[in-house]
């Protein structure tokens, strides 16, 4: 165990040693015994989003040689969880800077118990039943169907504001545009 986590054997005894002293109680976090503010992950219920997120990361830290096909459709903006959003920036550098990341030396680079905290989450895996590929089908189906959203959203409060200042070209093109935008099939509610 030591080998695979770096951790020094004597360390490794030094926790389990605790883990038996403490009884029923719950091994403290990295984060905890580091004396770091625990994080509150998941504080609230996971939305659509923070899964898609999650699956993401969790696909690109188990299998890296994804990282060209992810790259193509995902940006670092997509993700909205603060926690996300810094992992992923930390992962998009790697990749650039490094190449592909080993998962144990990607999680000692890290730096923040918090962030390694995220990586190792249980609920980044899938169901076994599930291919890597269905899981990353859905997560990008779904960032699509946000992007569709959002751009609709910003051409609708252009409309608005355009009706006010009552600019007729300006109105059709944003129409054009609304349109157009929802010709597109909508996979995600097929």
């Amino acid at each position: 165990m030591s080998r695979l986590t770096d951790i020094p054997v004597d360390e490794l005894n030094r926790r389990f040693r605790s883990r038996k002293a403490l009884g029923n109680r719950p091994a403290p976090s990295p984060a905890e015994q580091q004396g770091a503010v625990p994080t509150s992950y998941p504080a609230r219920p996971l939305t659509a989003q923070d899964r898609a997120e999650r699956q993401i990361l969790g696909i690109l830290l188990l299998q890296p040689h994804r990282w060209h096909e992810v790259q193509r459709a995902v940006r670092l903006e997509d993700f909205a969880h603060e926690g996300h959003h810094r992992l992923a920036e930390i992962y998009w550098n790697h990749q650039r800077d490094e190449g592909e990341p080993v998962f144990n030396e990607f999680l000692g680079t890290l730096g923040e118990p918090a962030l390694a905290e995220i990586a190792c989450l249980p609920s980044m895996r899938w169901k076994p039943s599930t291919t890597a590929d269905q899981v990353l089908a859905e997560a990008l189906v779904w960032l699509e169907h946000r992007h569709r959203v959002q751009e609709e959203q910003k051409l609708l409060a252009g409309l608005r504001r355009s009706s006010e200042n009552a600019s007729e070209d300006n109105e059709i093109e944003l129409l054009k545009g609304l349109y157009e935008s929802r010709l597109r099939p909508d996979l995600h509610r097929a």
